[in-house]
């Protein structure tokens, strides 16, 4: 089954009990699809209602479930104090996985402040984060 929704703070729903995917709420306003688990971590689409600092980081920090690469919210307090002054370690590296934290806005969907008119904004995935998909 899924590892983020084995998490008791997780609220869930098992879309098919014979896959890995299912539904997840977590804090105000994050809703999330688990769509692919890897050893080590899961691909989520999650949307957010109230778009808050860093609430997606935030919210599955607060369930121990870390963004690939975040070097604030991530594996090691100390990353983001050594990041900053430019002393990674070859093992915070190692941790980290990627240079950078693994999330992509694919869609922002807004209205127009003039018009109204319903505005959509797409975007394919960066080359890292896809090669990072594949692996």
């Amino acid at each position: 089954s899924c590892k983020l929704c084995k998490t008791q703070d997780v609220g869930y729903l098992p879309i098919d009990s014979n896959t890995d995917f299912c539904m997840f709420a977590l804090g105000q306003g994050t809703r999330g699809l688990v769509l692919k688990t890897f050893e080590q971590s899961s691909l989520l689409d999650v949307t957010i209602k109230t778009g808050r600092t860093h609430q997606i980081r935030v919210h599955l920090d607060a369930i121990g479930h870390p963004l690939v690469g975040d070097k604030l919210y991530g594996v090691d307090d100390g990353v983001f104090q050594r990041y900053a002054e430019d002393e990674l370690t070859p093992q915070d590296w190692a941790s980290l996985e990627l240079e950078r934290h693994a999330l992509h806005n694919r869609l922002l969907v807004f209205h127009s402040p003039t018009s109204r008119a319903e505005i959509r904004v797409e975007s394919p995935l960066a080359p890292d984060l896809a090669a990072y998909d594949r692996r």
